[in-house]
């Protein structure tokens, strides 16, 4: 696996050139559930760094967020937002956003995913778009350096899931459980055939795109963590406990 270099993000780079007379075009993908200010926060970021191909599914976030999602609608009159009844978990709500994208976004080549907890800056997502244009067909990591203040929920449930897939899967993934993804148009399709619906459903991905040997690269980005995560819905035990039935589920359902 390779390292991506970190590179200068410019707000140009939402349409890059690749070669003469052609361009690649992203979205950013973003899962939100019962999100508060910093989902605004983030979008005001977005807007100034000249990025306007934003899609949002509201994961059944219920009336509490309302005003929330409709300050998007007022605000930014370009952005899509799409809405569960009720909350299905963030990978069903990723898989909204890829479905919505391979069915009505035309010359669009992929999506970076970013959480709506203020976790992502745009000039990291940027950075992603950028390595995905130089390497097209590849999934983009966002990986974290975890170093500083971190979390313990979050630090130590990288270092176990990192440790599992290099001695189960050989696989050598500095940050197993980002949500800040480049993820090509060619493998949603792909994506949307795993069967899990939460967390796990991130982790499935690696797995599933390292069985296809499909490229993956990864790209150092900041990690951001404020008031210590506290508005991540992650729960340490019930979900960590899903992503690690996945790992042993697949060793064996794809040998």
């Amino acid at each position: 696996m390779q390292n991506g270099k970190p590179e200068t993000a410019e707000p140009f780079l939402l349409t890059i050139l690749t070669e003469p007379g052609e361009k690649m075009s992203f979205y950013v993908l973003i899962p939100a559930y019962r999100p508060d200010d910093k989902l605004l926060c983030l979008l005001d970021s977005l807007h100034a760094a000249g990025l306007r191909k934003i899609l949002i599914v509201d994961d059944g976030s219920g009336v509490s967020c309302e005003s929330i999602f409709r300050t998007v609608r007022e605000r930014w009159s370009h952005i899509a937002v799409l809405s569960h009844d009720v909350n299905r978990g963030k990978g069903d709500a990723l898989k909204t956003g890829f479905r919505y994208l391979l069915e009505h976004a035309d010359g669009v080549d992929g999506a970076v995913t970013a959480d709506s907890d203020g976790q992502h800056t745009a000039e990291d997502i940027l950075r992603i778009m950028a390595v995905m244009k130089n390497t097209p067909g590849t999934l983009v990591l966002g990986a974290r350096s975890f170093d500083g203040k971190v979390p313990w929920r979050s630090r130590v449930g990288n270092r176990m899931t990192r440790f599992l897939i290099r001695l189960l899967y050989g696989l050598n993934i500095r940050d197993t459980q980002t949500g800040l993804r480049g993820i090509p148009l060619s493998m949603m399709s792909l994506f949307l055939e795993i069967p899990y619906h939460q967390y796990e459903f991130e982790l499935d991905m690696l797995l599933l795109a390292a069985s296809r040997h499909l490229n993956i690269c990864e790209v150092p980005v900041r990690t951001i963590y404020i008031d210590n995560n506290a508005s991540s819905h992650f729960h340490p035990f019930r979900d960590s406990l899903k992503i690690y039935s996945v790992l042993f589920r697949n060793l064996f359902s794809r040998r």
